[in-house]
């Protein structure tokens, strides 16, 4: 029953988004690029910061090695409340790309931010931190995204490509940081470059145009075949019952 449930959701979604897509199609899929795109390009601002972001805060504050490691801990903090709040909130309001590109955005301003000079170290973490909830707190809704449009199952093989490409960018940010550093001795051009970055990532998303009444009309077929799965499973546990009973009275005679 529930793999029948599965299949008929999966037949539904196919109708919704416009026929059936193939996972190769889904591969050459444009809006399936732009996200690899733009995740290439958060991942790239996320790692950027995560790598050297104890050095540095030991760069401009020459905090003790117990001070930094207390300070470190709070940016990721922020960062798993933030990703909790807006899949609770995406979830809730069923919209998905306006929940993935704020945080981003937000966190591109927030490290921005951070070029600011002579800032109290307290601020700079407050800022840093705004930057982590951008980097993390868009994932529950960008996934969700190629669901929008796609099959399940080209869904799937699309998160895979998009997995792939972005994570290249988890090699590119830090190793353009550092290369912006050792050239001209400060991370000023390096923490701009990832702050574009995460922007370019934010706008991306945002041009992108998903029919919600797709979605819509999804939400309303799984909860229809929810429910009829849910009515099959009592009528079968009440006709089993029913046929225990009838057993126990023919006993009984």
């Amino acid at each position: 029953r529930v793999l029948e449930t599965e299949l008929a959701l999966d037949l539904a979604h196919r109708q919704i988004a416009g026929g059936h897509i193939t996972l190769l199609q889904a591969l050459h899929h444009n809006k399936v690029l732009l996200l690899a795109i733009a995740y290439f390009f958060i991942v790239t601002g996320n790692y950027g910061v995560e790598i050297f972001l104890p050095t540095i805060l030991r760069d401009w504050y020459h905090p003790s090695d117990g001070i930094l490691t207390w300070l470190l801990m709070i940016p990721p903090f922020g960062a798993l409340i933030g990703m909790l709040v807006i899949g609770f909130s995406s979830d809730r309001t069923k919209e998905r790309r306006f929940h993935a590109a704020m945080p981003i955005l937000i966190g591109a301003i927030g490290l921005g931010l951070t070029l600011i000079q002579q800032q109290p170290l307290f601020t700079m973490i407050i800022l840093f931190t705004i930057t982590s909830i951008g980097t993390k707190a868009y994932l529950p809704a960008f996934w969700s995204l190629p669901s929008l449009f796609l099959s399940e199952s080209a869904a799937a093989g699309s998160i895979g490509l998009i997995n792939s490409i972005g994570n290249i960018g988890g090699g590119v940010g830090p190793i353009l940081l550092g290369v912006f550093k050792d050239r001209t001795g400060s991370f000023f051009l390096g923490i701009l470059f990832l702050s574009i970055s995460m922007s370019l990532a934010s706008i991306i998303i945002m041009a992108l145009r998903f029919d919600r009444r797709h979605q819509q009309e999804l939400d309303k077929n799984t909860q229809q075949l929810t429910m009829s799965n849910t009515n099959d499973e009592l009528i079968i546990s009440t006709g089993e019952a029913e046929e225990s009973t009838t057993l126990k009275e023919s006993l009984v005679l």
